[in-house]
């Protein structure tokens, strides 16, 4: 089902002041599309929205609210409808990080916070989106992680919002298709991204987290989301390595299990830290208007299997497998690379 092209929807992205967020709504302002981006910081977005609005020339609005917050996103899909008339597309894009031990540093109130941020929020972003979708037509995105499908060590917590978020997700669209709604729901699951979410995550005490190489371009993930709002479809890897751990983790989980103690060693740098709430309760407001997040000694990468597979979205299914063959080989191209 191919809907209408970016120039002529109207898109409402959460979670833009940074990041893959922001990624996407440069690039769907650069395409002409009108966009609506949300996140906690007004200033910040009216900084991003006017400096869209005089490179692109193209209608951005501002609005800030919470997504843990149920009223609050509903006067989103309000103000937005007010504006435009309709939307096409919601990007449900938000989201917040935790990183340690549930043995040794549960601690209650951030895993409750994050749950509000990564899960309701998503719960919230979508209800208000179908509320007006089902009648008139379009695309829901929301982007999980490959945490969804098999958690990580030291993300217990994360990867439990996000394992939510997918269930969620999945049954949302079996009750749209059950009456025929015409609703496209589209889950996204990124691998590590180079995006500025490492910088905030909460940690406990100790040394400051880092992500497990290889870390994808925020901008390669944005043109893939973008591509699925034009060409949805139902589940959308970024990263070659979130392809591989799909099948890995649907084929032989136990096996994965056997990598932890090498995912919960590299989770952390050697710089030491007093330990953070990050930005659970406040924004974080040293990264607004940045894609790109400071990972000290690693590389940010292309995602070479998004760019491979991207003449595939919209396709018909009998050229899925000879995008699939170039897929595998970028992506082993890709972690050869970050490997050196």
């Amino acid at each position: 089902m191919a809907a209408l092209p970016l120039a002529q929807q109207a898109i409402v992205v959460t979670g833009a002041s940074s990041g893959i967020g922001l990624a996407i709504a440069e690039q769907a302002a650069a395409a002409g599309a009108r966009v609506t981006i949300v996140a906690r910081e007004q200033a910040a977005l009216d900084a991003i929205a006017q400096r869209l609005q005089e490179t692109h020339r193209t209608p951005v609005m501002a609005l800030a609210a919470d997504v843990g917050v149920r009223a609050e996103v509903d006067a989103v899909a309000r103000a937005v409808v007010e504006r435009h008339g309709s939307f096409h597309t919601w990007i449900n894009n938000a989201g917040v990080g935790l990183v340690g031990s549930v043995l040794d540093a549960w601690d209650e109130a951030q895993a409750r916070r994050l749950m509000d941020t990564n899960y309701w929020g998503t719960v919230h972003g979508s209800l208000a989106a179908v509320a007006h979708l089902r009648r008139q037509g379009g695309t829901l995105i929301n982007v999980a992680s490959i945490a969804a499908d098999h958690a990580v060590p030291l993300q217990t917590a994360y990867s439990a919002s996000k394992h939510a978020v997918k269930g969620f997700t999945d049954g949302l669209r079996q009750e749209l298709l059950a009456e025929g709604a015409p609703v496209a729901v589209v889950l996204v699951k990124p691998a590590a991204i180079g995006s500025p979410l490492i910088e905030h995550v909460a940690h406990p005490a100790g040394r400051r987290p880092r992500l497990v190489s290889p870390l994808y371009d925020p901008r390669d993930a944005a043109r893939a989301i973008l591509r699925a709002a034009v060409h949805p479809q139902r589940d959308l890897e970024i990263g070659g390595v979130a392809g591989l751990n799909g099948v890995a983790s649907s084929v032989s989980p136990g096996l994965m299990d056997l990598t932890a103690p090498v995912l919960a060693a590299r989770q952390w740098s050697d710089e030491a830290s007093g330990g953070s709430a990050g930005n659970l309760f406040e924004p974080s407001r040293d990264s607004h208007g940045r894609v790109l997040g400071d990972h000290p000694g690693q590389r940010v990468m292309p995602a070479l299997y998004n760019r491979a597979l991207a003449p595939l979205q919209g396709a018909g299914p009998g050229m899925l497998l000879g995008g699939l063959a170039g897929g595998v080989w970028l992506l082993a191209r890709s972690l050869r690379r970050a490997g050196r």
